[in-house]
C-alpha cells in the first residue's frame, strides 16, 4: 500500500471512529428518559449550588431511601432533608418566603396552607419542567403550581373483632342503617379528604342530605388525626372509622392489628404531600432538578417503595405498593378525586361551601 493510501485509510478509520464515539455519546443521551432531559443550564447551575434543602413529613429513613435514586442521577447535588413539624411547614417557611428570604428550597405536605402559599405569591412556576405535561390538570394548580408525589385513597376501616367479616358496610348509604347508630367515628381530616371529594362527586344537595342523616345516626367526630384515630379503632373505641388511608391499614394489618379496609364507591382520592417550590429559593436550579426527578417515573418508583404509597404518575397506575389484591378491592369502584382546585378553595379564608356545610352540621349538630 502506498503512503497516500495509508494516510487515506487511516483518515477514514479516524473519521469512522469519531462517528462511532459520537453515535455512542448521542445514544447515551437518548437513553435519558424524555422527562429527565433538562436544560444544560440547570445542570451547570445545580453543580454550582451543590445542594437542595427540603422540609417534609417523611421519616428520615424514608427520605434516605428515596434520595438514593436522586443521588445516583445527580451525584453533584446533596439533599439536605429535615422532617419538619406542621407549624414549620404551614407557617414558618411561608413567613420567611413572604419576606423574600427563604432558607428552604422545597416544603412538602402543605395541603392545609395551599391558599396561603398561592395567594402570597411565593411559589415557583413549575410549568417549564420537562415532566410537567405528563400530569393532568387535577394535579396542577393554575397549570403551574404545586403537585403531590403520591395518591391516597380514603375509605372505611372497621375493627374485625367488633364487625364480623361480610357484615361491614358495603356502601356509603349502609352507614345510615340503625345497627350502626353510635358506632361510627370520623377524625380530624375527614372533612378535607373524605367529605370534600364526595361533595364534588355527588353535588352539594346529596352530600348535605347524606351528612345530615349520618349525624342523626350518632356520627362521632373525633379530634384525633389519622394515625391516632386508627389506633383507637383497633383498640375497640368504636367499630367503624369513615376516613382511613389504605396504606396505614395495610401497615397495621402487618403488625397484627384487628383492622380491615373497604373501598366504598366512590372512593375519595387525594394527591398527597403537596410540594411548594419557593420562587426565591436559594438553590433554584437544584430545586428544579429535584422536583422534576421526583415527579418522573424514575422518581415516583423511588418514592413509592419506601413509603408504601401509590404513585401519582399517570403511567404507573398499575403499581400497587400495599394490598396485593388491590385490583379486586377496587373492581367496579369509581374515584371521587379532590383536585388541587378543590384543595385551594377549601383552604381559603372563610372556607368553602363544603366547610360551611360540615361546620354547620357536624361541629354544631343538627
Amino acid at each position: 500500500m502506498s503512503c497516500l493510501g495509508l494516510r487515506v485509510g487511516m483518515g477514514g478509520f479516524l473519521l469512522a471512529l469519531c462517528a462511532f464515539i459520537g453515535a455512542g455519546a448521542y445514544g447515551g443521551a437518548a437513553e435519558i428518559p424524555r422527562e429527565l432531559q433538562v436544560p444544560q443550564a440547570w445542570i451547570e447551575g445545580a453543580k454550582r449550588e451543590g445542594k437542595v434543602i427540603v422540609y417534609g413529613s417523611e421519616t428520615p429513613q424514608e427520605a434516605n431511601a428515596i434520595h438514593r435514586g436522586f443521588s445516583q442521577r445527580y451525584p453533584f447535588i446533596a439533599v439536605e432533608y429535615i422532617k419538619a413539624a406542621t407549624v414549620v411547614r404551614f407557617e414558618k417557611v411561608l413567613f420567611a418566603a413572604k419576606q423574600g428570604k427563604p432558607t428552604v428550597d422545597l416544603v412538602t405536605a402543605i395541603g392545609g396552607s395551599t391558599a396561603a402559599y398561592v395567594d402570597a405569591g411565593v411559589l415557583m412556576d413549575l410549568s417549564n419542567l420537562p415532566v410537567w405535561n405528563s400530569y393532568s390538570k387535577e394535579h396542577r394548580l393554575n397549570g403551574k403550581y404545586l403537585a403531590g408525589p403520591f395518591v391516597r385513597h380514603w375509605s372505611l376501616a372497621y375493627n374485625t373483632d367488633l364487625v364480623p367479616k361480610g357484615q361491614a358496610p358495603a356502601s356509603w348509604e349502609d352507614l345510615l342503617q340503625p345497627k350502626w347508630k353510635g358506632k361510627i367515628a370520623a377524625n380530624s381530616i375527614t372533612r378535607s379528604v373524605s367529605f370534600t371529594p364526595l361533595w364534588y362527586a355527588w353535588g352539594g344537595e346529596r352530600a348535605t342530605k347524606f351528612l345530615e342523616a349520618l349525624v342523626a345516626n350518632g356520627f362521632e367526630v373525633r379530634k384525633e388525626g389519622h394515625e391516632a384515630s386508627l389506633r383507637l379503632l383497633e383498640a375497640g373505641e368504636y367499630s367503624i372509622l369513615t376516613t382511613a388511608g389504605e396504606y396505614q391499614v395495610y401497615t397495621d394489618q402487618g403488625k397484627g392489628a384487628p383492622v380491615e379496609w373497604v373501598a366504598l364507591d366512590p372512593v375519595p382520592t387525594t394527591s398527597g404531600g403537596l410540594m411548594g417550590a419557593l420562587k426565591d429559593a436559594p438553590h433554584p436550579n437544584a430545586l428544579r432538578l429535584y422536583v422534576n426527578w421526583l415527579l418522573s417515573e424514575e422518581g415516583q418508583r423511588a418514592y413509592s417503595q419506601p413509603t408504601n404509597t401509590f404513585p401519582v404518575h399517570p403511567r404507573l397506575g398499575d403499581l400497587t405498593p400495599n394490598f396485593k389484591d388491590w385490583p379486586k378491592r377496587m373492581a367496579g369502584k369509581r374515584k371521587a378525586i379532590r383536585t388541587l382546585e378543590h384543595e385551594y378553595e377549601a383552604t381559603k379564608p372563610g372556607g368553602s361551601q363544603v366547610a360551611k356545610a360540615w361546620n354547620g352540621l357536624v361541629l354544631k349538630g343538627l
